[in-house]
């Protein structure tokens, strides 16, 4: 299946080098590097033209954010709720962003690439021009969301949960699916013979069909 090009963040020549807490106010043409914060609560924060370099946000609360032309590189993010956010042109490559929320968001032109995403949320969200690659996406939930031109790729989807997702253009090249949920979700989706071989137990199963054994 052919994809559209994911869009790689704009950035200028020179970045300011800027420290992680100033998050609070608009952050634009910024370097953020090696700083924390734990439990920060935002509102429509805004972040744009910048790169974010081995920083930690955990269990922060980031809401209806607004963020775009951004890189975030080898980032802590665990737990940290970006619910109803809007990323445009942004990637996240290395790190940990474990049960990382992102439920509700417009995610556009935005890579995510050797990144630990098990028990993420992005229940009813909007994917469009979207990459995972070599991700851990075990038991994370896209329940109720819509994703047009989106690859995975060598991606884990162990227990990983589709329930009334609608996919387009979607593809899952490299990815064992028998442990998928939510075959509502796969609905259209194009997969190779060993994956169709992969999901056999769980076709049977939600169609009512017993195996038996042979005598």
């Amino acid at each position: 299946m052919m994809h559209a090009i994911v869009q790689a963040p704009k950035l200028p020549t020179q970045l300011e080098p800027t420290p992680l807490n100033q998050l609070h106010q608009p952050v634009e043409g910024a370097s953020i590097q090696t700083g924390t914060l734990a439990n920060l609560s935002l509102e429509r924060a805004s972040i744009a033209l910048s790169r974010i370099i081995e920083c930690e946000l955990t269990a922060c609360v980031i809401k209806s954010a607004d963020i775009s032309d951004t890189q975030f590189t080898r980032c802590h993010l665990f737990g940290t709720s970006f619910d109803s956010s809007s990323f445009i042109r942004v990637s996240f490559a290395g790190g940990l962003a474990s049960a990382v929320i992102m439920s509700s968001s417009t995610i556009k032109d935005t890579s995510f690439t050797d990144l630990k995403l098990n028990m993420a949320n992005f229940s009813a969200a909007s994917l469009s021009r979207v990459s995972f690659t070599n991700c851990d996406l075990s038991e994370a939930s896209f329940q109720g969301a819509n994703l047009n031109d989106v690859r995975f790729e060598d991606c884990l989807l162990d227990r990983t949960a589709l329930d009334r997702a609608h996919l387009y253009k979607t593809s899952f090249n490299s990815c064992n699916l028998s442990t998928i949920r939510g075959l509502d979700g796969l609905r259209g989706v194009s997969v190779t013979d060993n994956q169709l071989i992969q999901l056999a137990p769980l076709l049977a199963a939600e169609a009512g069909i017993k195996l038996i054994d042979r005598p």
